[in-house]
């Protein structure tokens, strides 16, 4: 057996006594506990006194937490050090510099900067060149390799810049926290402003949701109800990883007047059940197309499948991850961290299904319109939504605005996203929109009614 093999098997061994004799019950009741405790402890002995050098028993404990904490794929351990800024980084928070990057030929070149972010702040621009981090030069990295070296856990971080007109300038930028901007527009126009509509005619809004934290749910309602009178609206959920499940609750409420939204069921079995109210909801005659991929998650399919549930949006795209489980984060009486620990599982509306088990077939949330991206458009259309997120370089107010940084038309999203371009023609033709959704309201009555029907010989 490899020895990180046995590190592991050590590791699990050490947490596994110190979780269970912690709260062990009486001799008597514990007999199989008991037997498999020695074959752990024995296997823990032999690693303490074989292996080729001293294993020191702290990290130890922490890689065995590790290792009990990943009991599913979506469980995790944070330890100490760790748990300011995963809370931050849930609540809605980051502390990156905002930095966007490419790498072409082994050269490192700025894409942009986030707004409000400490790059941006500084005055760091698409065209210029990164040179060196914290003293390091970077020509000839990857992007992965400088990004590691941009996301340490200093307090600041050291540039060294090439600016576009030829000026070589160091920046110390410092690692406060900011909040992540969840909800945007296509792209930003050559005055930093999202763009919403994705018609000539303003006909039709689009939103995009990136994730789901405290400030979603008002952020979103604030910038809808600032459209002008929009006929459709496209709501783009991909490639959201989820987030707070009652961030995703009070979405899917801006859209819904009733109905149940979802329901948790924990390890009692009992359900928690979450319900739309008609105050605050936005007007009926919006039609809604939504936009979800694979990996468009969580907190995301609970609004997707919420919104198809209660045929209140025509949901177009691919199938959803699948990820119908909801985590805590529990603090280890040892004051070794915390676990995000899976303690529930969710069902759209009250019974449907989302996560993905081995074997199965249907899962997540399916589109009413299927529209595949061709293999390696994804990447395309990523790498153009970086360059149109970041803060354009100030420039004189003559130049275009009709794309991200007067560069990138509405044609450009368009002819890479064959998902995007069937959302808007559909939404082009609200009638269209509540037709669909007729017919499946239809069609899923028609199910029930044959699922209903006695056998007959």
């Amino acid at each position: 057996m490899p020895p990180r093999n046995l590190i592991w098997l050590g590791a699990i061994a050490v947490a596994a006594i110190i979780a269970v004799w912690a709260s062990r019950p009486a001799p008597h009741q514990d007999a199989p506990r008991d037997e498999h405790l020695r074959a752990i402890g024995d296997a823990c002995r032999t690693i303490q006194r074989n292996y080729h050098r001293p294993v020191d028993d702290s990290e130890l404990v922490r890689l065995a937490i590790k290792g009990l904490a990943q009991i599913d794929e979506y469980s995790t351990y944070v330890p100490p050090e760790q748990i300011a800024a995963f809370q931050a980084r849930v609540g809605g928070s980051w502390r990156d510099i905002g930095l966007r990057l490419e790498v072409v030929e082994g050269e490192a070149t700025v894409l942009g900067s986030l707004a409000g972010s400490p790059a941006h702040k500084a005055g760091i621009f698409g065209g210029d060149k990164l040179l060196e981090v914290n003293g390091r030069d970077v020509a000839g990295m990857t992007l992965e390799q400088i990004k590691a070296l941009l996301d340490d856990e200093s307090p600041e971080v050291r540039l060294t810049v090439l600016q576009a007109a030829g000026r070589r300038q160091e920046y110390r930028l410092p690692r406060g926290q900011a909040p992540v901007e969840t909800v945007t527009g296509l792209f930003r126009n050559r005055a930093g402003q999202w763009v919403h509509y994705v018609d000539p005619e303003e006909t039709v809004a689009y939103v995009r949701v990136k994730e789901f934290t405290h400030d979603t749910v008002g952020t979103l309602n604030r910038v809808v109800r600032q459209f002008g009178a929009p006929k459709a609206l496209i709501l783009d959920l991909r490639d959201n990883p989820g987030g707070l499940l009652a961030a995703a609750v009070g979405v899917a409420d801006l859209f819904l007047r009733e109905g149940t939204i979802v329901t948790s069921v924990g390890r009692d079995g009992q359900p928690v059940v979450y319900r739309a109210h008609s105050d605050d909801t936005l007007p009926d005659d919006l039609a809604l197309v939504v936009l979800v991929n694979e990996s468009t998650a969580s907190a995301a399919e609970i609004v997707a499948g919420a919104l198809r549930l209660h045929d209140r949006a025509v949901v177009v795209g691919a199938r959803t991850t699948g990820k119908g489980s909801v985590q805590s984060l529990i603090p280890l009486e040892s004051g070794m961290g915390q676990i995000n620990l899976t303690t529930a599982e969710y069902f759209i509306g009250e019974n449907v299904p989302i996560s993905r088990r081995a074997g199965a077939t249907n899962w997540g949330v399916e589109p009413h319109v299927h529209c595949p991206l061709p293999p390696g458009r994804r990447e395309e259309l990523s790498a153009l939504r970086v360059r149109s997120e970041v803060v354009p370089r100030p420039s004189a107010a003559t130049l275009p605005t009709t794309g991200p940084h007067g560069e990138e038309p509405l044609e450009n999203f368009l002819s890479l996203d064959a998902q995007l371009a069937k959302a808007l023609e559909l939404a082009g033709d609200p009638d269209r929109v509540r037709q669909t959704l007729r017919e499946a309201a239809a069609g899923r009555a028609d199910r029930k009614t044959h699922e209903d029907r006695p056998a007959t010989d």
